[in-house]
């Protein structure tokens, strides 16, 4: 089964050295000097192959991709040489300033 390839994978700059990676109109990444952040590691519509072929004509030299919802490495991450690692998130909760209203 062929697979519809997208139009083709480019860079469009960001601010401050970011890079976005895209396919036609959708952000597929974020490429900041040799490394390419992937947030959504489903990717339907665009092969591994070309996102690593991309990599390597970019400078690319690391590949981060999250792919929410997963306890394995998916087959086709695992084929082509990728590593699981654990990713921790810290989240600080916005706190409002409050007055008591006395000034003294």
């Amino acid at each position: 089964m062929k697979r519809k390839m997208p139009e083709g994978l480019f860079l469009k700059n960001g601010n401050g050295g970011t890079e976005y990676v895209m396919a036609g109109e959708m952000v597929i990444g974020i490429k900041r000097q040799g490394l390419l952040f992937l947030p959504d590691g489903n990717l339907p519509d665009i092969g591994l192959e070309d996102i690593l072929r991309f990599a390597a004509a970019n400078g690319i030299v690391r590949i981060l991709a999250d792919i929410p919802g997963r306890e394995e490495l998916p087959e086709q991450y695992g084929r082509l040489g990728f590593r699981r690692t654990y990713l921790y998130r810290c989240y600080q909760k916005n706190q409002e300033e409050k007055s008591s209203g006395k000034e003294g």
